[in-house]
C-alpha cells in the first residue's frame, strides 16, 4: 500500500515565525500533538511537538564521576515555558524530518513512525510540496476497516 493512502491530509502547518504561545493554542484547538512547520516557499521545514517542547524544558544532565547528575538548566520549568513562549517556533521546531514520498510504501513510513517516535512527512517534487503526514493514528484508521474484513 503506497503512503498517499494513510496520508493525514489535515495536518496542522504553521509558518516558522509564528510565537510558541500561539502555535501552543493552535495545537490544543486541533486537538494535534504536532504541527509541521513550513518555510516561505511552503516546504516542510521542521516539526514541532509537545513531545520536542517537553524535552526543552526539562533539566540537562552531566556526568560526574561517571554518575549522571541532574541540572536545572533555569530556576523552575515554568519559568522556562515562560521563556519559550515569545519565540517563533522556527527557533525550537525540530529540524529532523523523516520524509517519504507519496509513493512510498506505508510499511518504510511506519518504520520512520517507530523508530525515530515521530511522524514521516509526505513531500512530492523534490521534497518541496508537503502533502500531509503519516501517524501512527493514520496508519491505524486506514488499515482499520482492512482488519474487520
Amino acid at each position: 500500500m503506497p503512503c498517499i493512502d494513510a496520508i493525514d491530509k489535515k495536518a496542522l502547518t504553521l509558518k516558522s515565525d509564528v510565537r510558541v504561545e500561539d502555535a501552543l493554542a493552535k495545537l490544543k484547538k486541533a486537538k494535534t500533538q504536532v504541527a509541521v512547520i513550513l518555510d516561505e516557499e511552503g516546504r516542510a521545514a521542521g516539526l514541532l511537538s509537545f513531545k520536542g517542547l517537553m524535552q526543552n524544558l526539562m533539566p540537562v544532565s552531566i556526568d560526574v564521576g561517571g554518575r549522571p547528575l541532574s541540572l536545572d538548566a533555569a530556576p523552575g520549568v515554568g519559568k522556562r515555558l515562560r521563556k519559550l513562549y515569545p519565540l517563533n517556533v522556527g527557533e525550537v521546531m525540530e529540524h529532523t524530518l523523516y520524509a517519504v514520498a507519496p509513493s512510498s510504501r506505508l510499511i518504510e513510513a511506519m518504520r520512520c513512525c517507530r523508530e525515530f517516535s515521530a511522524p514521516a512527512v509526505v513531500v512530492e517534487n523534490d521534497d518541496k510540496d508537503f502533502l500531509g503526514l503519516i501517524t501512527e493514528s493514520s496508519v491505524m484508521e486506514r488499515l482499520g476497516p482492512a482488519a474487520r474484513v
